[in-house]
């Protein structure tokens, strides 16, 4: 179970499962261990242990931070979340549905970007401001819509966010297409550009 911002704050623990007080104490007792194995050493060794120990203190303290940090780097790949929200499919899948025109394509990306060149047909639906956004597009969907929504990007963040709010509101049949516009447009399937003024 993950825990909210404030809730995890309040139990000792970051919103990411990581335990401050847990490290720091972990931390203290490498460094200890270090320095007592040092004192037993002679003095040629010395040196070297004194470089081991900075260097594992200043691992633990940049993995500390790393781990507070809101910006921190993810230090191994993040999971997918693809099926939590929606089931990813391939550009050409997608363009198979399109050519059906079974399915309705959500732009998840910003509206200059939208502007800028977009797959044909498709809707904007921007993640930054969705729920200002999706009035205007919800008269056209039903639950039962299958809905394909893409942006642009190898995670595909933007995507997520939109459907995983279309989740929330009740649309359950959805499709996400990770890097989809960069794809699309590199394949030469059929796209749209407007004018912005």
């Amino acid at each position: 179970m993950e825990l909210g911002s404030h809730a995890a704050k309040a139990a000792g623990v970051s919103p990411r499962g990581w335990n401050p007080a847990g490290f720091w104490r972990k931390a203290f007792l490498g460094w200890a261990l270090v320095v007592a194995i040092e004192s037993r050493l002679s003095g040629s060794i010395r040196p070297y242990l004194q470089c081991l120990g900075i260097l594992i203190l200043g691992a633990m303290l940049g993995l500390g931070i790393n781990a507070v940090s809101s910006r921190g780097i993810p230090l191994w790949p993040p999971k997918v979340r693809a099926n939590s929200v929606g089931t990813p499919i391939s550009v050409t899948q997608a363009y198979q549905q399109w050519k059906l025109g079974t399915a309705v394509f959500l732009d998840a990306r910003e509206p200059a970007d939208y502007a800028a060149g977009h797959i044909a047909n498709a809707l904007n639906l921007p993640a930054q401001s969705f729920s200002s956004h999706f009035g205007a597009i919800a008269p056209m969907l039903t639950p039962a819509s299958e809905l394909i929504v893409y942006c642009d990007g190898i995670e595909c963040e933007l995507s997520h966010r939109v459907a995983g709010e279309l989740r929330r509101l009740g649309y359950t049949n959805l499709q996400l297409v990770l890097n989809g516009w960069s794809q699309w447009s590199s394949s030469g399937f059929p796209r749209s550009s407007e004018e912005v003024q």
